[in-house]
């Protein structure tokens, strides 16, 4: 299960791996799987793998199987349960031996580069990039191989219309100048969770996602029933690459994006200066001012300690975090599953972001790798559908919703988000540099809340200036 420590807040600061040392490829025993069959006869390679040398640990073909060293963080080897799926696959058949290897701390994307210059790759697959963030940055390093030929060569029944069965952003969110470079494994929403036994005894009986007045009325009866308790009304999410200010603007506008000419190029920023992100500046300071906040300056329940701690009222955070990681602390009758963002001018979306799985640049074996995470995430695949779940990702595939979601106890309460994931708005594939907000947005936010700044246009112009000089810098 999700424990909510990892997070892409984890990952997104100089992509640190998680862990130290090496994972055995066969960590888990194989079991009884109702997954669809292996593909009849992987490659030996293909097209993109010409001129690469094959990593040191693969045997030659002619000696035994292939052996297809992965690269993963170690929440995905063992918390998503990739290195139990490559043993599972590879029970199935005995031409390639998936082996998952732990990514190595550092920046290994450097080393990786190194590598793809040399022509001596070793991993043939990438188990974790987020779709704002690390694809773009790794596609416009050069360092990944598109996909869409290995889709079509692929021995997987339909692999070339895999894409035709998953939620409408999808394919944008896999792919960086409209050149499709990543497989997703999952989707990370957003959502309010609230404190059910708070909410009662506040007398408060409503529906958080109706709207923000709703949620800003319950937060209010919670913080004046508890204020004696230290109880905050609202436990928010800090920018991280996405976080509360996003995912509100999300939810207020039927666009976040504008365009602008930097150096030559027109390239996509969000539109800090638009009335609908000014209204969500000012939708949050209002809960400062309310005193709803973790404090009269500050908005931010910095790594949901108020949460956590008991003394938060309502959590915003990525997919139900919020629950996930509540009914451990506080039991399952204290606490209501997740509930989407109310929707306030927005186009009925709310903010998501893909999981992607890549495959490197001059990678030996390239096709046997995405056979291999076809296999896995194939929505006939029902153990790694339910796999997906448990780990509280959302699956990518729409016909998950009925077939597993409705039909259980488990996670019917999670099939609400399903319109609102195939109508969100998918981040810009245009340019690499969307990581550069995160830092902008909490600073100038945090003025903002503090009194530095006086208005909300005012925050929101020194933001636009800041990441505008800010890319510009990045592109010099």
């Amino acid at each position: 299960m999700f424990d909510g420590k990892h997070t892409r807040r984890g990952l997104l600061k100089g992509l640190a791996a998680v862990g130290v040392g090496a994972l055995a490829a066969q960590m888990l025993a194989a079991c009884g799987s109702s997954a669809p069959a292996a593909p009849a006869a992987p490659t030996a390679g293909g097209a993109a793998s010409t001129g690469s040398k094959p990593a040191a640990t693969a045997a030659p073909a002619s000696t035994g199987p292939i052996r297809v060293v992965v690269s993963g963080y170690g929440f995905m080897l063992k918390d998503v349960n990739m290195a139990l799926f490559a043993t599972k696959y590879n029970s199935t058949q005995d031409r390639v031996i998936i082996q998952p290897e732990l990514t190595p701390s550092g920046p290994w994307y450097q080393k990786l580069a190194a590598e793809v210059n040399s022509n001596q790759v070793t991993y043939n697959a990438i188990l974790y990039a987020n779709s704002y963030s690390n694809t773009p940055q790794f596609a416009g390093m050069g360092i990944l191989q598109p996909i869409e030929d290995l889709l079509r060569s692929s021995s997987i029944k339909d692999a070339d219309k895999r894409f035709d069965l998953m939620f409408a952003p999808a394919r944008t969110n896999a792919s960086y100048k409209g050149v499709l470079y990543g497989y997703p494994l999952g989707i990370q929403y957003t959502s309010n969770t609230i404190r059910k036994d708070y909410a009662q005894n506040a007398g408060y009986t409503g529906d958080i996602s109706k709207s923000y007045d709703e949620l800003t009325k319950a937060a209010l009866l919670i913080r004046q029933k508890y204020k004696d308790k230290n109880v905050i009304g609202m436990s928010l999410e800090e920018e991280s690459g996405n976080g509360t200010i996003s995912y509100m603007f999300w939810s207020m506008t039927q666009q976040p994006f504008i365009k602008k000419q930097i150096k030559g190029q027109e390239i996509s920023f969000l539109d800090f200066k638009g009335k609908d992100f000014i209204r969500t500046l000012q939708r949050i300071k209002d809960w400062v001012d309310q005193d709803l906040t973790v404090s009269k300056t500050q908005a931010f329940d910095i790594d949901f300690k108020a949460w956590q701690g008991g003394v938060a009222g309502i959590n915003m955070q990525e997919s139900s975090l919020g629950y996930v990681t509540g009914v451990p602390l506080f039991g399952k009758d204290n606490v209501a599953p997740s509930v989407p963002l109310p929707i306030d001018g927005g186009n009925g979306g709310c903010l998501t972001y893909f999981v992607n799985t890549l495959i490197p640049a001059k990678a030996p074996h390239p096709q046997e790798a995405l056979d291999w995470l076809l296999w896995c995430n194939d929505p006939a695949n029902t153990d790694f559908m339910n796999n997906i779940l448990t780990y509280h990702w959302y699956p990518v595939f729409k016909s998950v919703v009925g077939d597993i979601m409705e039909k259980s106890d488990d996670y019917k309460w999670m099939a609400v988000w399903g319109p609102q994931i195939d109508k969100s708005i998918p981040y810009p594939n245009d340019n690499p540099y969307y990581n550069l907000n995160t830092d902008l947005i909490n600073k100038h936010a945090n003025k903002f809340w503090s009194g530095d700044y006086k208005t909300a246009e005012e925050c929101a112009a020194g933001l636009d200036q800041d990441v505008t000089d800010s890319t510009t810098r990045q592109m010099a």
